[in-house]
C-alpha cells in the first residue's frame, strides 16, 4: 500500500473547501478516494448498528431484572391468606374479605 501523499487527506471533513477536495482526488485518485469513502462509511454504519443492538440489550437486561425483583416481592406477598376475618372497632362486628 503507498503512503498517503502529503496534504491529502482521506477522511471526510465537512469544512473542507471544494478545492482541497478535488485536489486530493486528483492526487490520490477518484477510485481509491471513494473506496475510503466506502470504507469509511460503512465503518460508522457498522459502529452505529452494533451501539443500537448494545443500548437495546441494556434495556432489556434492566427490565428484565426489575421484573425478576417484582416477581420475588410478589413472591413474598404471595404466601397471605387468600381470606382476611376483620372486625369493626367500634361495634365488634366480625366479617371475611377475600
Amino acid at each position: 500500500m503507498k503512503a498517503t501523499p502529503s496534504g491529502v487527506s482521506y477522511r471526510s471533513n465537512h469544512e473542507s473547501h471544494p478545492m482541497e477536495l478535488a485536489e486530493g482526488i486528483k492526487k490520490v485518485g477518484f477510485r481509491r478516494w471513494y473506496e475510503r469513502q466506502l470504507i469509511e462509511s460503512h465503518a460508522y454504519l457498522i459502529t452505529g448498528l452494533l451501539s443500537s443492538i448494545l443500548v437495546l440489550g441494556s434495556i432489556e437486561s434492566l427490565s428484565s431484572r426489575a421484573r425478576a425483583r417484582h416477581a420475588e416481592e410478589d413472591e413474598g406477598a404471595g404466601s397471605a391468606p387468600s381470606a382476611l376475618g376483620v372486625r369493626c372497632r367500634r361495634c365488634g362486628h366480625e366479617w371475611t374479605i377475600e
